[in-house]
């Protein structure tokens, strides 16, 4: 990262709108690199070797490598995000342009699991479940995600299929979110660096409690990192031995809410088939708007994803262990339970 100060540190909507850096597009050497790499490896071979990726992206084409060091260095001393164009996901197999994220992801980081069960590559589908259940993961429904972080230092989507209606993507900058509040109500915004329990809704790895307890907002050297789902606080209430947010810590996640949700702060993108947008999660919170899908299943809304943790990323307080299992810089982060085993699933899961 460059000594120098980043002037997109602390972004606002205004800021992106006038630096569009984080827009980019594959040149037609990376594409040709991209699935060259991709159609020599078999989804069969992926399937059944989980790890094969990691091995392959060890000597990456090295147009590919140039790339993936661009976005991880836009991810962690850049604007914390970027939007990488250009695939036509009409010219190409879905099973194989999902090889090819897998593989350029891993490149970009160690992939991480997801859920439960252990997926690598995720698939961002409506599925109809009951968004009201506390067991549920809110990326399984068509509802508003609100505005959170992963458990992972960064996160990758690549549209496959954009829905009929909303599923429009928006972030926002952490620590303008911190510098606004601060302004406006110092008190509340402080309460906030103090450690709130949220729900692991099912998934906790062995030995753990089905919730955590990390602060909204931690300092990390001179850095705001932010981790934060608000439904997930809301429902680890349903733990009675886990502790409840009082009046004014409730008070300061309105306001946190309130702000995230500034026109002002946040940026909104909607996805065109091919796009992959890569998030940064200590530094940005992201979002989906609500969607209407299309009747027929084949023609649905369908985002690829990817979990990855950064080489050279920022060091994270002691705390984060809880959801990151440990806190090592590059090897951190995902879900781990009990009886999971990697896999890649190339194809939505029916």
């Amino acid at each position: 990262m460059s000594k120098s100060p980043n002037p997109l540190r602390a972004w606002r909507a205004v800021d992106i709108a006038a630096d569009t850096r984080w827009k980019q597009a594959w040149s037609p050497a990376e594409l040709d690199a991209l699935f060259g790499w991709a159609n020599a490896v078999s989804t069969d071979e992926l399937q059944a070797d989980p790890l094969l990726a990691s091995r392959l992206a060890l000597d990456p084409p090295q147009v590919l490598a140039e790339r993936a060091v661009a976005v991880r260095s836009e991810l962690i001393g850049g604007c914390g995000m970027t939007l990488l164009s250009g695939i036509d996901v009409d010219a190409h197999d879905h099973a194989q342009i999902a090889v090819a994220l897998v593989l350029f992801g891993a490149t970009i980081g160690s992939l991480r699991s997801q859920n439960a069960v252990g997926d690598l590559l995720g698939h961002v589908v409506d599925v109809g479940a009951d968004a009201s259940d506390p067991t549920t993961r809110i990326y399984q429904t068509n509802q508003r995600q609100t505005f959170h972080t992963d458990s992972t230092d960064a996160v990758g989507l690549l549209c496959l299929r954009t829905a009929l209606e909303g599923g429009a993507s928006m972030v926002v900058n952490v620590e303008a979110v911190y510098e606004q509040m601060s302004a406006h109500a110092p008190a509340l915004a402080e309460r906030l660096f103090e450690p709130v329990a949220t729900d692991r809704r099912g998934e906790q790895p062995p030995g753990e409690r089905p919730w955590f307890e990390i602060p909204v907002l931690n300092r990390t050297g001179d850095r705001i990192t932010g981790l934060y789902q608000r439904q997930y606080i809301d429902s680890a209430s349903r733990f009675r031995q886990a502790p409840q947010p009082d009046a004014e810590y409730i008070e300061a996640l309105d306001l946190f809410d309130e702000t995230l949700n500034d026109p002002e702060l946040y940026v909104q993108m909607n996805f065109r088939p091919g796009d992959i947008q890569f998030v940064h999660n200590h530094s940005l919170l992201h979002d989906r708007t609500d969607f209407i899908d299309r009747p027929d299943p084949a023609k649905r809304r369908h985002l690829l994803r990817l979990w990855m943790s950064l080489p050279g990323d920022r060091e994270l307080p002691d705390v984060f262990a809880q959801r990151y299992g440990r806190t090592t810089v590059g090897d951190r982060g995902g879900i781990v339970v009990d009886g999971a085993t990697q896999r890649i699933l190339v194809a939505a899961p029916n």
